[in-house]
């Protein structure tokens, strides 16, 4: 049985997201300096009506990491085909360094994408990819990705599923300042946080701890039931 046959329904799942969008939107804490978060969340519901299978948003964090002013920009595109079926499942997360502080004016370092494609064959169906394609927003502020070789699509490498939640609580674990220590710790984020890790992480580590129980060797590799198009993962 393939992992990705678990993974949440596309109702499901833009509900969810769409849930993060109204906290995001109502919270005071995610209105903080140099935050584009809750003014970005509430044009996203916007454009999202309820029903639709469609959610597009995209925002960013100014924050001081290692003496510079740096700017992580968040994304997400979950689309559904049909309620069983997903036409595009992706998050990015993209660093950038500010040139000029007197200026809004951006040095685009790295860029990574963590993407659900159940269909395409010889991918894994779960994967984190670095680069990749680069959204029109990107050029819209100005943001050159050519550095980044974003032709150049492999390798995709197995990765976990993520949401919109998981994404922004690991980056602002990762690049920590006094605003977003205050948000990460928040009771109320998270139990949003929580709430995701088990909508999208426990079924995941589930499937994968069975692919070993009563395990004693043989050729059955945990590798295949990510791989869409593995005939092994079948077997």
């Amino acid at each position: 049985m393939r992992i990705c046959q678990e993974y949440p329904r596309p109702a499901k799942l833009l509900e969810n997201e769409q849930s993060t969008l109204k906290f995001l939107t109502t919270d005071p804490d995610s209105w903080g300096d140099c935050t584009s978060l809750g003014s970005q969340a509430r044009r996203a519901l916007d454009r999202s009506r309820a029903g639709a299978l469609y959610l597009s948003f995209e925002a960013h964090y100014d924050v001081r990491h290692e003496g510079s002013r740096m700017r992580l920009l968040f994304g997400a595109l979950v689309s559904g085909r049909s309620a069983h079926a997903y036409e595009h499942v992706s998050y990015y997360l993209a660093l950038c360094r500010s040139l000029n502080e007197a200026r809004d004016d951006w040095e685009l370092l790295r860029k990574f994408h963590f993407d659900h494609d159940p269909l395409t064959e010889a991918h894994p169906c779960l994967h984190l990819q670095y680069a990749g394609e680069s959204p029109p927003s990107f050029g819209e502020l100005g943001l050159c990705d050519d550095h980044l070789y974003p032709w150049l699509s492999a390798p995709r490498v197995t990765c976990p599923p993520m949401s919109l939640a998981l994404l922004l609580h690991f980056a602002f674990a990762e690049f920590r300042d006094e605003n977003t220590v205050r948000f990460s710790e928040r009771k109320c984020w998270r139990e949003i946080v929580c709430r995701d890790e088990a909508l999208m992480l426990s079924w995941y580590y589930m499937k994968c701890g069975e692919h070993f129980q009563g395990s004693t060797g043989g050729s059955r590799l945990l590798f295949d039931r990510f791989y869409n198009g593995s005939q092994q993962a079948d077997s």
